[in-house]
């Protein structure tokens, strides 16, 4: 697992719980299930309001996002934002703050 993931020890924790939890096998067809899927063309495509929400401290997912950033950008219902100081999962770790952005997003 990223060392990016979270700065939250109980976040750490229960990921980790979830991790122990899951199958291995079923981990592993996800990720490249994910690796493998690009998802870019539908979004461009989307008329519906969609939210990238990163951390800042999720150095690998971020680097990943801004590749492609430049075309997501170009459909106005796209927006990307980054709640500062959080790791990969920002819902666990900053709850208020992330249900704050989607309640702004949805007025």
């Amino acid at each position: 697992m990223s060392k990016h993931t979270s700065k939250i020890k109980a976040v750490q924790e229960r990921i980790y719980q979830i991790m122990r939890e899951t199958s291995p096998y079923a981990i592993i067809a996800s990720r490249k299930m994910l690796a493998l899927y690009s998802y870019v063309e539908t979004i461009n495509k989307s008329s519906v309001p969609i939210i990238f929400m990163k951390g800042s401290n999720d150095i690998d997912i971020n680097k990943s996002i801004m590749k492609i950033h430049k075309i997501l950008d170009q459909n106005n219902n796209v927006r990307f934002i980054e709640l500062e100081d959080g790791g990969h999962i920002v819902n666990l770790e900053q709850p208020m703050k992330y249900n704050q952005v989607i309640e702004e997003y949805m007025q």
